[in-house]
């Protein structure tokens, strides 16, 4: 069995560090070092970045080392635990509901970067007439 240790595209969390995915037998022409691929991440999908190929196991290598597993372990509860704290603040809630309009609503999202844009422009022009 192929193997293919994918990086993803998560910019708010900035991980910095690889998740192996096994290749199915009518994919492993096609997934080459580079491509960019949809991968399921928890209960979402995900792009990702294929980073490398190998024919091993994850698993094994975390059997045949057993301290960087469970160091790679307790960083994995760590990601998960800001990511929780992240998702609760109301930054990231207004972030979603741009991104959510940007794609459904590209009025409503016009008019709120229009609106953003003014309150900056305001803000400026105040603090240099003080």
């Amino acid at each position: 069995m192929k193997y293919a240790n994918i990086i993803v595209d998560i910019s708010v969390e900035k991980l910095d560090k690889t998740f192996q995915y096994s290749i199915p037998e009518n994919l492993q022409e096609e997934i080459q070092v580079g491509v960019q691929v949809d991968i399921p991440f928890g209960n979402r999908k995900l792009t990702g970045y294929v980073m490398e190929l190998t024919e091993d196991a994850y698993v094994a290598f975390a059997a045949q080392n057993p301290e960087n597993y469970t160091e790679s372990l307790e960083l994995e509860k760590r990601i998960e635990q800001f990511e929780r704290e992240w998702e609760q603040q109301p930054e990231y809630r207004q972030l979603r509901l741009r991104g959510d309009w940007r794609v459904n609503d590209r009025v409503k999202y016009d008019a709120e970067n229009e609106r953003l844009t003014q309150a900056l422009k305001n803000s400026y022009r105040t603090s240099v007439s003080v």
